[in-house]
């Protein structure tokens, strides 16, 4: 670890690769595995999947840039080859972020978190287990130096992100996540708004602007 514990916070997916080994581990199957059986199909989620490597889904993939094109390419034409990196990231759980979702599943997941775990009357998760998780966890005196932020306090939960600034349309206690494939998941309790969208970038050159203002669009609309 570059850091003790509690003294910077700094963004890094492998926590979640970590989380889903101990879900392997204490569920005694893959985590891919659980997290659909559990928590994707208890949601009603119709296309949200960790292995694309079917024809029905491939088609369906946004193409942001060559390489994916390339890669959705070869698996249509059954040419698709591991190398030695892909091979060793199949070891691991893919929890880090290798779902593919659509808006509308991922407005089938932030229901079920806005209703406290129930989604067309199925209980998903807990109650408890969702305040914990979009309770501020980080202190003030934990500094945030990612991406140049300078040493600043951030707000942030056990996943979600909950900042928030004057530019911000979104109610006080809105939790949220913006992330690979310029997606982003936004949840308003004040509102009971859920709302889930894609930006369709043309490069792999990260930018959180175009997701922030389009939810900025959106709340605007409120009367």
């Amino acid at each position: 670890m570059r850091k003790k514990p509690g003294e910077e916070w700094a963004y890094c997916s492998f926590g979640f690769v970590i989380l889903g080994e101990i879900i392997s581990r204490v569920s005694g199957i893959y985590a891919e595995e659980y997290i659909i059986e559990k928590i994707v199909k208890s949601c009603g989620m119709k296309d949200t999947y960790f292995d694309i490597r079917k024809k029905e889904i491939v088609e369906r993939m946004n193409i942001p840039t060559e390489r994916r094109e390339q890669l959705i390419k070869a698996f249509l034409e059954g040419t698709y080859k591991e190398d030695e990196k892909d091979s060793i990231w199949e070891q691991i759980p893919g929890t880090s972020g290798s779902m593919y979702s659509t808006a509308r599943d991922l407005c089938r997941f932030g229901t079920m978190l806005l209703k406290g775990g129930y989604i067309d009357g199925v209980r998903v998760i807990g109650r408890k287990a969702i305040e914990k998780m979009t309770a501020p966890y980080l202190g003030p005196e934990i500094k945030d130096y990612c991406w140049n932020a300078g040493g600043v306090s951030r707000a942030y939960g056990l996943g979600p992100d909950l900042r928030r600034n004057e530019a911000n349309l979104y109610s006080e206690g809105t939790f949220f996540h913006e992330g690979s494939g310029a997606c982003c998941l936004l949840v308003d309790p004040v509102e009971k708004l859920v709302a889930a969208w894609f930006v369709p970038f043309c490069n792999e050159a990260w930018c959180p602007e175009p997701l922030y203002n389009a939810g900025s669009v959106m709340w605007s609309g409120l009367i």
